[in-house]
């Protein structure tokens, strides 16, 4: 039983490493060889999902790293068909250089991802949970109190709240999404300081 469970395991290694060292003359027909190969699939599960867990991301989010992953892995292979695999230097360890570049590709899907949800996250006024002691018409009192904000701050502010979004405000004042993010931060700090003096 061990035997034949051995002798599965090096013959699915030797199969990955011909697809490495002897590539395909179609990059495409590659990248699906290497992503239907039981060890890529097992290796890239088990990554997404240890990073899930490490970095504590939802749970949801671990099909989008295996896709994402895959995604890379077809750029790197349309770029080098043998994805930079040299066995001279991994001395025939084809499963650790695996694991090297999955984890590589997952990381770069992780951070794709925070990136993407930063972008289009918003900034909610329900979650300042302001005190009682605020003023009781808080709509009319938000209006005041951006009137004393500087013009460009006023600007931003009213696009966001009429927008919604950090990135609706910044296209709307042709700014940079993270220039946007970072005034708006400042400049709801300053309304919340006001509104509840």
């Amino acid at each position: 039983m061990l035997l034949n469970v051995i002798e599965n395991a090096v013959a699915h290694t030797s199969a990955l490493l011909e697809l490495l060292t002897n590539p395909a003359h179609d990059p495409h027909q590659q990248w699906r060889r290497v992503v239907n190969h039981p060890d890529y699939c097992d290796q890239l599960q088990r990554t997404a999902s240890l990073l899930v867990r490490k970095y504590r991301l939802p749970q949801d989010w671990q099909g989008d790293i295996e896709q994402d992953a895959i995604l890379i892995l077809h750029r790197s292979i349309q770029r080098r068909t043998n994805l930079g695999f040299d066995p001279g230097k991994c001395n025939g360890r084809v499963l650790g250089w695996l694991r090297v570049v999955i984890r590589s590709h997952c990381l770069q899907a992780v951070r794709r991802l925070r990136s993407r949800q930063r972008r289009y996250q918003t900034l909610d006024f329900q979650a300042w949970q302001l005190p009682d002691r605020c003023v009781p018409d808080l709509q009319r009192a938000l209006w005041s109190a951006i009137e004393t904000l500087p013009p460009a701050a006023q600007r931003l502010t009213r696009a966001y709240l009429e927008g919604g979004t950090v990135q609706a405000a910044a296209d709307a004042l042709g700014l940079s999404w993270s220039t946007a993010r970072r005034a708006l931060k400042r400049h709801l700090c300053l309304l919340k300081r006001s509104l509840c003096t």
